[in-house]
């Protein structure tokens, strides 16, 4: 069996659907992590469907397109499957590489208290209290 830790981003929204079994219900979470190599001036990208199997779908809302993260995953291959070779990444544990994307124009914050005006000097005078 093939396992590796991968890194990559999401190339759209995750998909889940419950599926039953006999100690209930679990879902499938399906979704895409594209890698991107650099060989010198090339660039290849490389895309892998991945499944991961959770008890939970609450993950699938934040597998979102873009979205940068780390998996463990496991190599499954279907030698036929309605005439075509198939395979697909079975995730073990996923991670989230960085947050939310950053405001690149904050809006400047109101309440935040003002600087004061002039030189000032937050070491002025602070030598009276030294030892030395």
């Amino acid at each position: 069996m093939f396992n590796a830790t991968v890194a990559g981003n999401l190339t759209g929204e995750a998909t889940s659907r419950e599926v039953s079994t006999a100690k209930g219900g679990i879902y499938a979470i399906r979704f895409t992590i594209a890698i991107n190599e650099k060989y010198g001036d090339k660039e290849n990208a490389t895309f892998l469907p991945c499944t991961y199997w959770s008890k939970s779908n609450k993950i699938a809302e934040h597998l979102t397109k873009g979205k940068a993260v780390i998996a463990q995953i496991d190599w499954y291959s279907n030698n036929e499957k309605e005439g075509k070779y198939y395979q697909e990444f079975r995730v073990k544990k996923i991670n989230f590489q960085r947050g939310e994307k950053a405001v690149v124009n904050p809006s400047p914050n109101t309440n935040a208290p003002s600087e004061p005006s002039g030189s000032y000097d937050p070491f002025e005078d602070d030598d009276d209290d030294l030892p030395f």
